[in-house]
Order: structure tokens, then sequence, then C-alpha cells
């Protein structure tokens, strides 16, 4: 068990700005701003979940959705805050009755599946310093960056703060997901391509019915509409 997970401690943000299909969630986190006291997660607690080894093993903690590092977190016997280490070991978490897996290098939850089709929502952060320009105005310096590792630093156990300002972009986007290797984002088009047969079907649905990409209520009843 121990190879597959590695300590990593937790921290958050929550700011929200929709866009079709996705929201994109952003927050500053000042230079020596300790991150652990504004962190939350997916699920109200840890609850009990079990790993599935694509070798075919099984694990069983209590784990939790970090919802800024977009990472699946367990605690350890030791009451530490862990991560898969290891997770394209994974080949799916079964978490407080919710279903994930891995893939290009991102954590999917399943919201809905037929056959070898899913639709599944996806979580991932990028990280950018902040510096402050000429007029005193923010100035973003770079490109988003994708690991938080460059910018956070431990200062104990259990505590991680910024060693810079950051600004630090959290998106989630809802995706069509086939065979575990073709992913497209949810809209009119990769609908109909996922369920071919159905497009006429699928157009008259939308236009009987308002559709929002970027809700995953309005997206699951479309989902299941589409694969009956």
């Amino acid at each position: 068990m121990k190879k597959h997970f590695q300590l990593i401690a937790f921290i958050t943000l929550y700011c929200c700005n929709s866009c079709f299909a996705q929201t994109s969630e952003k927050k500053t986190v000042k230079a020596g701003e300790s991150l652990s006291s504004i962190s939350y997660y997916l699920f109200p607690g840890f609850s009990d979940a079990i790993v599935k080894l694509k070798d075919g093993n099984t694990l069983k903690s209590k784990m939790n959705f970090n919802l800024t590092i977009c990472q699946l977190e367990f605690i350890s016997p030791q009451g530490d805050t862990l991560v898969i280490a290891e997770p394209s070991a994974v080949d799916s978490i079964y978490c407080n009755n919710e279903v994930f897996f891995f893939a290009n290098n991102i954590y999917y939850q399943v919201i809905a599946s037929a056959g070898a089709i899913k639709l599944a929502v996806e979580r991932t952060a990028s990280y950018v310093p902040v510096k402050i320009g000429a007029l005193g105005l923010p100035d973003h310096v770079g490109s988003g960056i994708e690991t938080y590792k460059s910018f956070f630093l431990y200062t104990g156990l259990k505590t991680l703060v910024a060693s810079e300002d950051v600004e630090i972009t959290v998106r989630t986007t809802y995706v069509l997901v086939t065979g575990n290797t073709q992913f497209n984002r949810a809209n009119k088009n990769s609908f109909i391509k996922a369920f071919p047969a159905n497009e006429q079907k699928i157009k008259t649905y939308l236009k009987q019915n308002r559709v929002s990409f970027d809700k995953a209520g309005d997206l699951e009843k479309f989902f299941l509409f589409c694969a009956a």
C-alpha cells in the first residue's frame, strides 16, 4: 500500500467564473499565507473508499477529493493526509458513492455511464505567480503552471504556505469519455458523436429542452436520454 501513496499537505480556493461546458475558480494566495486553514473538499468529510488497482489488488482507506490541487486524498493510520503517488496504477476509486478514474494525468469523476461511454467531470489546477507592476497593479507572470510544488513550501508536517503571491485557477470541465481513450468536451456535437444512432432524437430534445452544458444535473438527464 505504501508504494502507491505519498504524504502531501492540503490547500484550497473557491471563486467562480462560468463558461460554456466549463467553470473556472480563481483565488490569489499571498506569500506566507497558510493554505490549510481555507481548505475545502468535494465531500463533507473523509469517508470509506476502495481503490482498485490495475494489477487486480484493492486498497481501503478513508478518502476525499481536494478541490484545489484536484487530487484524491486519504487519511493514514497515523492521521496524515496523503495522496496516491502512482495514480497511473489505479483502475478506479469508489468513494462516497462516487466513481473516479485516472487518465491524462487527471482524475475524472463519473456522473453517468452507458456501456463504454461515460459522462465525467474533469478538474484541473494551474498556478501563476503574481508580481506587482510599475503602477502598483498585479501583473501575472508566465503561463499557467500545472503543479503547485514550485510555489508552496512546507513549514511543518501539515502546514503549507505560499512562497510568493500566486493565482490559482481550478477549471471544471464536463466531458464524454469513450472507452477511456476518447475525451470530448460535452456539447451538442460530442453527444451526437457518442450516440450517432440517436442524432435526430438528440437534435429534437435540444430544440424542446434547455440544456446547460456546464451543469451536472442537466447533463446527466440529457446523457440518460441519449443512452436510452
